[in-house]
């Protein structure tokens, strides 16, 4: 199983809506009043784009990722950890 489960949260309601519509450059089906949004990837790697995404513009929104590798722990995901999770994911999958 290579499932990689990605769960973001927010504070304020519409942040995840703003966030997820201009992400995915589509209409995102995420209610306006929305706290918490998950995806499971079954291709780890794709989960990238959206965490570093979300990474990049924390300035601009105000959420917070967890990743959840193969339905284990969950890790906040931050600037810190960023590089290693990728790595992580990279050469658990990939190599």
């Amino acid at each position: 199983m290579r499932d990689v489960t990605i769960t973001l949260l927010s504070k304020k309601p519409s942040e995840l809506n703003k966030f997820l519509n201009n992400f995915f450059d589509e209409e995102v089906d995420v209610t306006e009043e929305a706290f918490m949004w998950s995806c499971i990837y079954q291709e780890p790697l794709a989960s990238v784009n959206l965490i570093s995404t979300l990474i990049d513009n924390s300035e601009k929104y105000k959420i917070e990722a967890l990743i959840s590798i193969e339905h284990l722990n969950s890790i906040k995901v931050s600037d810190e950890n960023i590089d290693d999770l990728i790595k992580l994911m990279y050469f658990r999958y990939y190599t």
